[in-house]
């Protein structure tokens, strides 16, 4: 083995032999998982936007009086969530720590391929940033947890909430727990605030719910075709 600056590789007597064995063997197939996870991550979010898009047709029925409706709407409209900005932010995230991880090593190797030689600087980054790939992955993995826990208590001291949360990473069982307590939020809203606001059709007035079933029957059809 040679030397490979911060580490060994491939000797050979042929400088060229070893960037292209290098590149092929090591920072090519990095690369393509980097773009096939970036494809990955768009289909998702198309996938996403494509459900909620199909899911708002059936939020709210469009042959109401909006007259009649008008505060029922507005209930429906301020709980409508949206996972689209969630889960682009998230993909993006995860994008970044490959890119954060693997460009600073890539560009050197890149420069000592076309024959010149990397800065200092860009060498110390290399040095630094590439061991701390499982680190970044840790801070993405975890981010959708850390911000739930901090929903659920928004008024507790940063560092104290920091360390609270490492603790419940750690015990497996409190992880559990968090996520057991999502479904146990609806109830202790309900419970605090009285009950969610339910949409009685016939108690509207101006709703012909065999016209409504009717129109229901056929968006049925149209997106089975």
């Amino acid at each position: 083995y040679g030397d490979a600056m911060l580490w060994c590789w491939i000797a050979t007597n042929r400088k060229n032999v070893t960037h292209l064995l290098r590149w092929t063997t090591f920072y090519g197939p990095i690369w393509v998982a980097i773009l096939t996870a970036t494809g990955i991550m768009i289909v998702v979010f198309h996938a996403v936007r494509r459900s909620e898009n199909k899911a708002k047709r059936w939020s709210f029925p469009s042959t109401l009086d909006e007259s009649s409706t008008e505060n029922t709407a507005a209930q429906f409209e301020r709980k409508n969530t949206s996972n689209q900005r969630p889960v682009a932010v998230q993909a993006t995230f995860f994008l970044l720590a490959f890119l954060i991880t693997w460009s600073p090593s890539s560009l050197v190797r890149l420069i000592e391929m076309i024959g010149y030689q990397p800065s200092f600087v860009l060498k110390l980054c290399m040095a630094i940033i590439l061991p701390c790939q499982g680190a970044l992955n840790f801070l993405v993995y975890n981010r959708p947890k850390w911000l739930f826990y901090r929903r659920q208590n928004p008024q507790q001291p940063i560092l104290n909430a920091i360390a609270s949360f490492w603790v419940i990473l750690v015990r497996g069982r409190s992880i559990t727990n968090t996520r057991q307590s999502i479904t146990e939020t609806r109830p202790t809203l309900e419970q605090q605030n009285g009950p969610y606001p339910t949409l009685d059709l016939k108690s509207l007035p101006g709703v012909d719910l065999v016209a409504l079933e009717t129109q229901c029957q056929q968006v049925a059809k149209n997106e089975n075709k």
